[in-house]
């Protein structure tokens, strides 16, 4: 014959289980909290600071399409050029536009934008310049497309658009996709960012509201 112990034994037994569960659960909640925070912390370090007006522009040296220029001698067809930012200090100011793609419908009509503008700002001796992922052979037959007349750099390795902190992710398909935020910097001729627009809301007039901010400000 089998005897069970008292009914207080078993509620002590089963009250004791239940601490000692709560207390393995506690443990393991805090140990995952840690983990949780240690892994946000190395991602937000991996980070950069987004850049503010004030801020030193970093400078940078990337592949590049110079402009279009009728006639079969057009610099977007020179091979292995370099443009860098201090080709233009105490000369220029300069607009750095960031894009995601050529010829995607929402970057032609940016890219379309400026080269409208392109001659008031070369009057005003301001550089235009487009920075995507694509690479100079794409770089090329967008300008010759389009007739841009100005520059587009070329930062296949992303590491421009990392300084800059342009480089944003979203969920594409259950995966996390980089992708280019546009934005656009002006820099006037000592490296120091003057100005910021980050994802324009009208591509085409875009250029506009740059062409105003650098009548006031450029004396």
């Amino acid at each position: 014959m089998i005897r069970r112990p008292p009914r207080s034994t078993l509620d002590r037994s089963s009250a004791a289980s239940d601490v000692y569960k709560r207390q393995v659960c506690k443990r393991g909640c805090k140990w995952l909290k840690k983990i949780f925070r240690v892994a946000q912390k190395k991602k937000d370090n991996s980070m950069p600071d987004e850049l503010e007006v004030g801020d030193r522009a970093p400078n940078f040296e990337l592949p590049a399409c110079y402009g279009y220029k009728a006639g079969a001698s057009s610099p977007s067809a020179e091979e292995k050029v370099k443009v860098s930012l201090k080709d233009f200090e105490d000369k220029k100011w300069v607009v750095l536009a960031f894009y995601r793609q050529d010829s995607s419908p929402e970057d032609t009509r940016l890219m379309v934008g400026f080269n409208e503008w392109n001659r008031k700002f070369k009057t005003r001796e301001v550089e235009v310049l487009g920075c995507s992922w694509n690479g100079v052979n794409a770089h090329q037959q967008f300008i010759e497309v389009f007739q841009f007349g100005f520059t587009l750099l070329a930062d296949e390795h992303k590491k421009v658009t990392e300084q800059y902190g342009v480089i944003k992710e979203e969920e594409d398909l259950g995966e996390m996709v980089k992708y280019i935020e546009r934005a656009t910097f002006v820099i006037d001729k000592t490296g120091m960012i003057r100005a910021i627009w980050r994802n324009p809301e009208d591509l085409r007039e875009h250029p506009a509201s740059i062409w105003e901010f650098i009548q006031k400000e450029k004396k």
